[in-house]
C-alpha cells in the first residue's frame, strides 16, 4: 500500500516556530487580544460568540505532529475544537490603566493546553472584558477580524455562510511554501541572496555578561508615550514618512548607539497579508524579516532615516521571499534576533447591534527577540513597550534604553539636520548616570601626610615601625629623626615652604626618614633615581627647580658632580644628630605640594606631576578604610620611589601602626627573594604588577605565604592570572588602576574567587570619574568612551604648566572643578564597574611602566646620523619594545644603541632596534605605524655551544630563569621570552656566581649570551690589572 501523508506540510512560519520551540528558544506565553464589549449582552451569548469563532477557524483545531511514513512534522486539523470559556466576575470597578494588571491575573494559570482559552470579565451589565488567549505556535489573527466575527456571532441566528472558513490557513501553506521553492520566483528570492545580515549573538554594549541562549521575556512601558507618538506623526508629515519608518529608524540608531555597531539586522515585523485575500486568514503569517541597517560617521538624522525608509519598503515588499535556511550560518534558523521591531494597529471600532467592541490590550509574541520595541495602536491611545530577555538584560538597562530611544525621538522632532554623532543621553539619564560613577563621599579629620604620621606616632611610640635588614627603628625614633633633619635643612639651606628636594637615596631607613623630613620642612620631594642618565637627571633638576639634593654618601662621584648643593646624610649625620627633636614643626597646609614625580611625556621629555598632600592623604585615607592594617600586618616596600605605587608602600604601614619592611635594593624584582623575605618577615600586605605577580604564581612557596591581602596594578590583571593566584594562595587579590596624575590608585576591585572576571573596579572615595566621547558628552553604559577624573585626589597639575591645558580640563558638568582627561579607553555599566579598554593615544604600559613612545623617537631622532625614527610595543608573544630608524652613510646601529642608552631609563630603552631602508608614510607624510614590521630578533643562526667558562655560567643562569632546556649563546634574550624583571635575575646570577656587578641596561646593549660575556670578561680583566683591549 502506498504511504500517504497524514496532514498538511507547515508553512514556513510554523517551520520558524516549531524549530525555536523545540530548541527551548521560545518563551511559553499565549498570544492575547482583549476586547471591550458595551452594551447589554449576557455572558450565555459572548461564551456562544467564542464557540463559533473557535469552530470556524482550522488553525485553532490544528496540532503540528511527526508523520510516521515520510520523518516530517505536519500540521493535522482536528474535527474537534480545542478551546475553553470561563466567566470571571470583578467586585469593583475597573480603569483602563488596570487592564493589563487584571488579564495577568486571569491567564496566570494558563498551560497552553487549549488553541483558544476565553475569559469573560463580567465588569458590569453594559460592560464585559474578554480576554482571548491563543497559542502562539497557532494563532494569528487580527483585531479587524475578531470584532467583525464578534458583532456577528453574538447574535441568536447567524447566516451559516458567516461560519464557514474563507480561506483555511492549511491551503495558504502550500501557496507560501512554493514561492520558496518554485523556480517561478527565483528572481525575487534573490532579493534576499543578495543582502548581508548578522541578526544572531548581538547584544547592547552594556550587557556585562556573556550572550545567552535563554529565553524569558519581559515588558517594560516607555514613558510619555502619547507625547511621543504626537512627536513622531510630525517627523513622520516632515520626511514624507510613515510613523512606523520614523520609529523604526529612531530605534535603530539607539542600537546604533548603544551597541557600537555600524552595520546590523533588526528582525522588522511584517503582516505577512500583502495580498488582500489573506486579510482574513487566521494562521501563523506575522512574521519578522531581516532590515539591514548601516550608519555612517557624517550622516544627519535625515540621511539615516531616508535610507532606513528604503531598506523598510524593499523588506516588506520581498518578505514573502524570505526565508531562515538563505543565512550562512547552518543554525540560523533556530537562532532568534538580537533585535526587533514591531508594530500592531488595533485601533477598529465596531459598532452594530446595540453594542460597541473595541480592542484594549494586545500582546501577540510573533517570535521571541532578545531586545525589541513594540508599538500598540489602540483606539484611544498608543502603547510603546520594549521586550526584553530578562536573560540577557536587566530592567535598569532597558530602562536607560528607554530613555534614550525617547531622547532620539526628541531630537529627531526638533532638528532633522543634526548629526548623528550629538549627545544622545537626555538630562535627566545624565544626573543618574554620573551618580554611578562617583565614588564615595567621606570627610576626614586630618588633610596633610605629616597630621596622619603624627598621629600614628603619637598612638604607638614604642613599636617598631621600620624592618630593614637587621636594623629596627620604632614610630619615635623616625619622629624624631625626620624632625632633626627638616630642622637640619632649614637651618643649612634654607629649605622652606614651596621649595622642592630632590631625594637620591637607595632603599634603607635613611631614604624613609628623608622622605618624611622634606614633608616636615613644607617642601616637596622629588625622586632622583641613581641609575638614571646624567641628561635626564639634570633636566628634572632643572625643569623642577631643585633647591638642594639629598644623598646618602659622596662614595658616588658621578651623583657629587652632578647635583648642586648636596646633603650627605652619613657625612652630615653627627651635625644632623645635633638638630632639636622637639623644634617648632613648620606648618604644612593641605594644598602644599607633596611630592614631584616625573612620568614619561608625549613631548620627549618626562613630565613632573605635582602631587599635593591633600590629594595623597585622601588616597591614604581610604586605603586605611578599606583595607585596614595593624600592628600585626607588615608591607613589604618593594617599588622604586620613581614611581607612586611606592607612596603607599611606605606610608601606609607608617600611619597604621603596621610594620614597613624594607627590600633590598636591587632585589626588588627577584621572585625568589620576595617570597623569602614574605615568609621570614611574615609579610601580610604586597603589592606587585601583574608581571611579578605571574612570576610569584609559578613559584610552590606561594601557596604557604602569610600574605592576606595583594595589590596588583600598573597593567591588566586577566582572568587567567587571577585564577592562577587565587587557586594557589588564600589572600585577597585587589585590582588597582589610577595614572599618577591622580594619586596612585583611582580605582579598585576585589577579585571574587567564584566570580573573576576582569575588571578595574569602582572609584575610591571622593573620587568622580566620567567616560566621555570625543565632543566631551558622557557615553551611555557600555559605549567605550575615554576616562576623565575629577575629585580630591587629583594632581596640582604639571611643572611645565602649559601641558596642563591639554590634559587638566575645565569639567565638562561642572564648570568650577576640574577633570584630567587620562588617554584611557574604557566602558562602564549600569552596576559602576569598569572595564579597561586601552589607550587613545601612543602612551603604552609594559610591565607596569607608563611609557610614552613619542619620547623613545624625539632621543632616537636627536642622534646625528638617524634620518626618521619609530617605536612601538609589538606583543605577538612576550611584549616588547621595538625600535626602527632610517640612517645616514655614516651612521651605525651600535653608536644609536649606546645613544639612547646613555638618555633613557632601563625601562624605557627598546629591546630591539631594527635598521630600515625606509620607514613606511602615510600619503601626509606621517609614519604607518601600522605598516611597521614586526621585529625578527632570533638570531638565524644554528645552536652555538658556550665554549668559555664565563659563556657557561651566563648560559646555565639564562637557561633556570628563562626555563629552556638549550640556548644558543647567540639568541636574543627578549627572543626567548625575557623583559626587564627577568633580567635582573640575570644579573643577580651573574653577581652572585662571577662576582661582577652589572648595571641592568647591559643586557639590552648585549642581548646574547656571547655579547653579554665578553662585557663580563672585559671587566674581569680590568679588575685584574689588564686592558680590556688586551694584555
Amino acid at each position: 500500500m502506498e504511504n500517504v501523508m497524514l496532514g498538511y506540510p507547515l508553512s514556513p512560519q510554523q517551520k520558524r516556530l516549531h524549530e525555536l520551540n523545540n530548541n527551548g528558544l521560545t518563551s511559553r506565553v499565549p498570544s492575547v487580544i482583549a476586547v471591550n464589549i458595551k452594551g447589554e449582552c449576557s455572558n450565555g451569548q459572548i461564551e456562544l460568540a467564542v464557540k463559533r469563532i473557535a469552530e470556524k477557524y482550522s488553525t485553532l483545531r490544528t496540532s503540528i505532529e511527526a508523520d510516521p511514513n515520510y520523518g516530517v512534522h505536519l500540521q493535522k486539523v482536528d474535527s474537534e475544537t480545542r478551546s475553553r470559556f470561563r466567566t470571571a466576575y470583578s467586585d469593583e470597578p475597573i480603569q483602563e490603566q488596570d487592564l493589563q494588571g487584571l488579564i495577568r491575573k486571569e491567564l496566570d494559570t494558563w498551560t497552553g493546553d487549549y488553541s483558544l482559552e476565553a475569559i469573560n470579565v463580567d465588569l458590569s451589565e453594559r460592560s464585559k472584558l474578554l480576554i482571548l488567549a491563543f497559542d502562539p505556535q497557532f494563532s494569528d489573527i487580527e483585531p479587524a477580524v475578531i470584532l467583525e466575527d464578534l458583532s456577528q456571532f453574538i447574535a441568536a441566528e447567524v447566516d451559516p455562510e458567516l461560519l464557514e472558513e474563507e480561506v483555511p490557513y492549511y491551503a495558504v501553506s502550500e501557496w507560501l511554501n512554493d514561492l520558496l521553492t518554485n523556480d517561478e520566483h527565483a528572481e525575487e528570492r534573490s532579493f534576499w541572496n543578495n543582502k548581508r545580515f548578522d541578526h544572531v549573538d548581538k547584544q547592547l554594549s552594556m550587557v556585562s555578561g556573556s550572550g545567552t541562549t535563554s529565553i524569558t521575556m519581559a515588558s517594560f512601558p516607555v514613558e510619555g508615550s502619547p507625547e511621543l507618538w504626537a512627536e513622531l506623526e510630525k517627523v513622520a508629515e516632515k520626511t514624507g514618512s510613515t510613523i512606523d519608518n520614523v520609529a523604526l529608524a529612531c530605534w535603530n540608531l539607539t542600537l546604533h548607539l548603544l551597541g557600537e555597531d555600524k552595520d546590523l539586522t533588526v528582525g522588522v515585523h511584517t503582516r505577512g497579508r500583502q495580498d488582500e485575500d489573506l486579510e482574513k486568514v487566521v494562521g501563523a503569517l506575522n512574521r519578522y524579516v531581516p532590515l539591514y541597517s548601516g550608519l555612517k560617521e557624517d550622516d544627519t538624522l535625515t540621511q539615516f532615516f531616508q535610507r532606513t525608509t528604503s531598506e523598510a519598503k524593499d523588506s516588506a515588499e520581498y518578505a514573502d521571499y524570505f526565508d531562515f535556511k538563505m543565512f550562512s550560518k547552518s543554525d540560523s534558523s533556530q537562532s532568534v534576533f538580537s533585535y526587533g521591531f514591531e508594530s500592531r494597529d488595533a485601533s477598529s471600532v465596531v459598532e452594530s447591534g446595540g453594542y460597541t467592541f473595541r480592542v484594549v490590550y494586545q500582546s501577540e509574541q510573533i517570535e521571541p527577540v532578545h531586545l525589541g520595541l513594540n508599538i500598540q495602536q489602540y483606539p484611544e491611545r498608543r502603547d510603546i513597550v520594549l521586550r526584553y530577555n530578562k536573560e540577557t538584560y536587566t530592567p535598569t538597562e532597558i530602562g536607560y534604553v528607554a530613555d534614550i530611544f525617547t531622547h532620539i525621538c526628541n531630537k529627531a522632532y526638533v532638528n532633522l539636520d543634526e548629526p548623528v554623532s550629538f549627545n544622545i543621553i537626555p538630562d535627566h539619564l545624565t544626573f543618574t548616570l554620573q551618580s554611578i560613577l562617583q565614588g564615595e563621599v567621606r570627610e576626614y579629620a586630618t588633610s596633610t601626610l605629616i597630621e596622619m604620621l603624627d598621629e600614628q606616632a603619637s598612638k604607638t611610640p614604642d613599636q617598631i615601625a621600620i624592618v630593614s635588614g637587621n636594623t629596627l627603628l620604632t614610630f619615635r625614633e623616625i619622629h624624631e629623626k625626620s624632625k632633626q633633619l627638616a630642622h637640619y635643612l632649614h637651618r643649612t639651606r634654607s629649605v622652606g615652604h614651596g621649595d622642592v628636594v630632590g631625594v637620591s637615596v637607595e632603599r634603607s631607613p635613611e631614604l624613609v626618614i628623608a622622605l618624611v623630613s622634606v614633608l616636615r620642612a613644607g617642601a616637596a620631594y622629588v625622586p632622583l633615581d641613581p641609575d638614571y642618565p646624567n641628561e635626564r637627571l639634570s633636566y628634572i633638576c632643572e625643569n623642577a627647580h631643585i633647591k638642594t639634593v639629598l644623598l646618602l654618601n659622596k662614595n658616588n662621584e658621578r651623583l657629587n658632580s652632578l647635583f648642586a648643593n648636596p646633603v650627605f646624610l652619613e657625612e652630615e649625620g653627627e651635625a644632623i644628630a645635633t638638630e632639636p627633636t622637639d623644634a617648632s614643626a613648620i606648618g604644612v597646609d593641605a594644598r602644599d605640594i607633596a611630592y614631584i614625580l616625573y612620568t614619561s611625556g608625549s613631548t620627549g621629555r618626562p613630565k613632573g606631576v605635582k602631587v599635593s598632600h591633600q590629594a595623597i592623604s585622601n588616597h591614604m585615607h581610604w586605603m586605611n578604610n578599606e583595607f585596614p592594617l595593624s600592628g600585626e600586618d607588615a608591607v613589604l616596600q618593594k617599588t622604586s620611589i620613581n614611581f607612586d605605587a611606592s607612596v603607599w608602600e611606605f606610608y601606609a604601614p607608617l600611619t597604621t601602626g603596621a610594620r614597613l619592611v624594607l627590600a633590598e635594593p636591587d632585589k626588588h624584582a627577584d621572585p625568589d627573594y620576595l617570597l623569602d623575605i614574605i615568609h621570614k618577615e611574615r609579610i601580610t600586605t604586597l603589592q606587585v604588577v601583574p608581571t611579578m605577580l605571574q612570576a610569584l604564581v609559578e613559584k610552590e612557596a606561594l601557596s604557604s605565604a602569610p600574605l592576606k591581602r595583594v595589590f596588583s596594578g600598573g597593567e591588566r590583571l586577566g582572568i587567567p592570572l587571577q585564577k592562577a593566584f587565587l587557586d594557589r594562595s588564600n589572600a585577597q587579590l585587589i585590582n588597582l588602576y589610577g595614572p599618577t596624575e591622580a594619586s596612585i590608585d583611582t580605582t579598585y576591585h576585589i577579585c571574587d574567587r567564584d566570580n573573576v572576571h576582569e575588571t578595574i573596579g569602582r572609584p575610591i572615595h571622593n573620587t568622580n570619574l566620567l567616560v566621555l566621547d570625543s565632543n566631551l558628552n558622557l557615553v551611555p553604559p557600555g559605549v567605550a568612551g575615554e576616562l576623565y577624573i575629577s575629585g580630591k585626589g587629583l594632581a596640582d597639575g604639571y611643572v611645565d604648566e602649559h601641558l596642563n591645558d591639554l590634559a587638566f580640563l575645565t569639567h565638562a558638568y561642572t564648570p568650577d572643578k576640574v577633570m584630567y582627561k587620562t588617554g584611557d579607553r574604557v566602558r562602564y555599566f549600569p552596576d559602576g564597574h569598569i572595564e579597561y579598554i586601552g589607550r587613545v593615544d601612543r602612551q603604552v604600559k609594559l610591565r607596569g611602566y607608563r611609557i610614552e613612545l613619542g619620547e623613545i623617537e624625539k632621543v632616537l631622532n636627536e642622534h646625528p646620523h638617524v634620518r626618521l625614527a619609530a617605536a612601538k610595543l609589538q606583543e605577538k608573544t612576550e611584549p616588547l619594545l621595538a625600535a626602527y630608524v632610517e640612517l645616514d652613510t655614516d651612521g651605525e646601529i651600535q653608536d644609536v644603541k649606546q645613544w639612547i642608552s646613555s638618555a633613557l631609563p632601563e625601562y624605557m630603552i627598546p629591546n630591539v632596534i631594527q635598521v630600515l631602508e625606509h620607514l613606511p608614510l602615510l600619503s601626509n607624510g606621517k609614519i604607518d605605524y601600522h605598516a611597521l614590521p614586526d621585529v625578527d630578533i632570533s638570531s638565524g643562526a644554528e645552536y652555538a655551544a658556550p665554549t668559555t667558562s664565563v659563556e657557561q655560567i651566563v648560559a646555565q643562569i639564562w637557561r633556570a630563569v628563562l626555563k629552556r632546556e638549550q640556548i644558543s649563546i647567540d639568541e636574543n634574550f627578549f627572543a626567548l621570552g625575557g623583559h626587564s624583571l627577568i633580567a635582573t635575575q640575570v644579573i643577580s646570577g651573574i653577581r652572585q656566581q662571577v662576582g661582577v656587578n652589572l648595571p641592568l641596561r647591559k643586557i639590552f646593549d648585549a642581548p646574547t649570551i656571547r655579547e653579554l660575556s665578553e662585557v663580563i670578561e672585559n671587566l674581569l680583566l680590568e679588575a685584574n690589572g689588564y686592558s680590556a683591549e688586551g694584555n
